[in-house]
């Protein structure tokens, strides 16, 4: 067996973690191993590498495996099982389990299986590149009778610097010695075990509340939240995610869509999609292109949970699944439509300003909001224009402030579908420039319908589909140039005359 180095929550040295919460407890392992490390509850007859004492553990409930570098995590057919990022870890043939890879920030139970009425004596597993001051955070309740969470670094304790968090959003209050949770009123609303809740609700051991994308384990009488990049003192990115090594990276957006159907006529089930396996990041541009037909914006609809019905398979933000949690996640994404939507009798900033209005929380300040403004006439290069009407600006300037109504609500992936139709190659150009530059330097995702092929080359990664037998196929995902090596040509027209000339030769199978 290997030895194990146990720690407390305190500060650890870089390296990748599990930090265990059981029982009252907080405990974090260094994951530093050749091979695998079992994982279980600990009795007289089993000693695994890292014991458990919950009762609804198994004594050989799962192991960590190192494979090339990554890790994996097995279930070895537990009888309560294990949850990976909310979703149990299915058996296959003959109980036989594949391996499931983690990045930091992933989260394994053992519970049962109801999540929404957590069991005080499960177990939650937290996966940090950083041991518990990485991705997680512990916060002691024990000596506060409030505990203010939300975007105002000046009244909370706990600040979430995200542009669509309230600036006092959630609050934990203490009672007769019982811990309470409850929504200030916010824009997008306080989760409890996948529910939304409005008015003081109790916190018991093993419950999560979650804001957006952040969730607080309420365990003995601390908050272990995930934390990453929320020191407020600190730049938000200190280098981008695309400059990072492939093994440290996770994906924004990891999608699994088997297929994608609707009714016709008759109540014919008709297939759109079949077999699209994607992955988008942080800090890049990427682009969905393909033959006429293919379903690219269906896709799109897909990826963005506007369309739901009919897909089988998995799409996860933030490591979640989107369309279970999509109520809670939709403020995560932005989608710009294809026309401008404008009033064109209002200047560029006031129109600016009335998107703001909109889009951020109803108590964002009036300097916040100028700020926000600001910072996206600054981005669209429509400094010198803000006073003007947008009725006389050009084409591509009014379609600089179309899409400066999404980017002032600074949401994490931005959405569009051909949103360049009819404007000139040079003017789709300079958008795609801008667009480029904002995914770089805020460390966004911007994902995009284009038929543009001249243009590729401005993108970090493409999607490209095929349609054969009538149905959309997955053709190629990766960069612009592995796309022309995968391909074997110089330039993208003449991926499209491939794809139209053998469709079945170039649909890749996942």
């Amino acid at each position: 067996m290997n030895e194990m180095e146990t720690v407390s929550f305190e500060p650890a040295s870089s390296g990748l973690s599990l930090v265990v919460l059981e029982q009252g407890e907080i405990k974090s392992y260094r994951l530093s191993f050749p091979e695998k490390l079992t994982i279980g509850r600990a009795t007289p007859v089993s000693n695994p590498d890292i014991p458990l004492s919950s009762p609804i553990a198994g004594r050989s409930h799962g192991e960590f495996l190192m494979i090339e570098n990554q890790l994996f995590y097995c279930d070895k057919g537990s009888k309560n099982g294990t949850f990976y990022n909310g979703r149990k870890i299915k058996q296959g043939i003959k109980k036989q389990i594949s391996p499931i890879m983690l990045s930091p920030g992933d989260i394994l139970r053992i519970d049962y299986e109801d999540l929404s009425k957590p069991d005080p004596r499960g177990v939650w597993m937290l996966v940090t590149s950083n041991a518990i001051q990485g991705e997680w955070s512990v916060l002691s309740l024990a000596d506060r009778e409030e505990t203010a969470i939300g975007r105002n670094s000046v009244f909370c304790d706990i600040v979430l610097p995200r542009s669509y968090i309230s600036s006092k959003h959630a609050l934990v209050t203490r009672l007769n010695g019982n811990y309470y949770v409850s929504d200030c009123g916010s824009m997008d609303g306080t989760w409890l075990n996948g529910k939304q809740i409005k008015n003081a609700t109790l916190l018991r051991e093993k419950d999560c509340f979650s804001i957006c994308d952040f969730h607080f384990i309420f365990i003995g009488d601390s908050l272990v939240y995930n934390s990453k990049e929320l020191s407020c003192e600190a730049p938000r990115r200190i280098e981008p995610e695309r400059n990072q090594p492939a093994a440290v990276r996770q994906p924004i957006l990891r999608a699994d869509i088997r297929e994608k159907t609707i009714l016709g006529s008759g109540g014919k089930v008709i297939p759109l999609l079949r077999n699209i396996k994607v992955e988008l990041y942080r800090g890049e541009m990427a682009a969905i292109l393909g033959v006429s037909g293919a379903g690219k914006s269906t896709l799109m609809d897909c990826l963005n949970g506007n369309e739901q019905a009919g897909v089988l398979g998995t799409v996860q933000l933030m490591g979640e699944d989107l369309y279970r949690n999509y109520g809670r996640l939709k403020c995560l994404i932005s989608s710009a439509p294809q026309r401008n939507i404008v009033n064109e009798l209002l200047p560029v900033e006031e129109e600016l300003r009335h998107a703001a209005l909109i889009r951020l929380p109803g108590d964002t300040t009036k300097q916040e909001i100028k700020d926000r403004v600001d910072s996206v006439l600054g981005l669209l290069r429509l400094e010198e224009k803000r006073k003007t009407r947008i009725a006389k600006l050009s084409g591509g300037e009014q379609k600089r402030v179309s899409l400066g109504i999404e980017l002032v609500a600074d949401r994490e992936l931005l959405c569009m579908d051909e949103p360049m139709a009819n404007l000139d190659v040079n003017t789709v150009q300079h958008i795609l420039q801008i667009l480029r530059q904002f995914a770089h330097q805020d460390n966004k995702c911007v994902l995009t319908v284009i038929h543009e092929e001249s243009l590729i080359d401005l993108f970090d990664r493409v999607i490209i589909l095929t349609k054969a037998n009538n149905v959309g196929r997955l053709s190629f995902a990766g960069t612009p140039a592995e796309a022309k090596r995968y391909f074997n040509v110089d330039s993208f027209d003449r991926i499209y005359s491939l794809l139209e000339e053998n469709p079945e030769r170039y649909v890749k199978e996942v």
